[in-house]
């Protein structure tokens, strides 16, 4: 059981695999709007028709551009263990990928792509987020830097 008090913990990528925190498996046929549900998240995160409350907008709305920052962070993204006890995935794009809103108003720019319920196929998405607000700086694990 998770406290939602405690901080989330983070894991560099090599880690995360040791501890099974990452499942890993082929993304040659993943289809990230293959459900109901993904397709409204992709919708949400690319072309959203209003603003209420925190929302991040990927800059680039095109299907290919998503599914590459969705790999990317599957593949190579350090692992967040959040304060409910889910397994996320950050992975540090280096450039602006996005926005991020507060009840339609500009928050802060993008520069790291979150992807959650990486572990179920049919719910699975990805979302632009900015890296500096999580604060990571050492994997809990061995203690090494993670990489920026």
């Amino acid at each position: 059981m998770f406290n939602v008090n405690m901080p989330s913990q983070y894991y560099c990528y090599s880690c995360a695999i040791k501890r099974s925190y990452i499942q890993t498996s082929s993304t040659a046929t993943l289809d990230l709007t293959g459900s109901a549900y993904q397709l409204g998240k992709y919708m949400k995160h690319t072309m959203p028709t209003k603003y209420a409350g925190i929302l991040s907008i990927f800059d680039n709305p095109e299907y290919v551009e998503y599914k590459k920052y969705t790999v990317s962070g599957l593949l190579s993204g350090c692992c967040e263990i959040d304060t409910h006890g889910r397994t996320n995935l950050i992975w540090y794009a280096g450039r602006h990928v996005g926005m991020t809103f507060n009840n339609g108003k500009y928050f802060c720019p993008d520069d790291a792509i979150k992807v959650v319920l990486h572990h179920d196929i049919k719910l699975i998405h990805t979302f632009p987020v900015n890296y500096e607000l999580y604060h990571i700086n050492r994997c809990s694990e061995c203690d090494s830097i993670i990489a920026t």
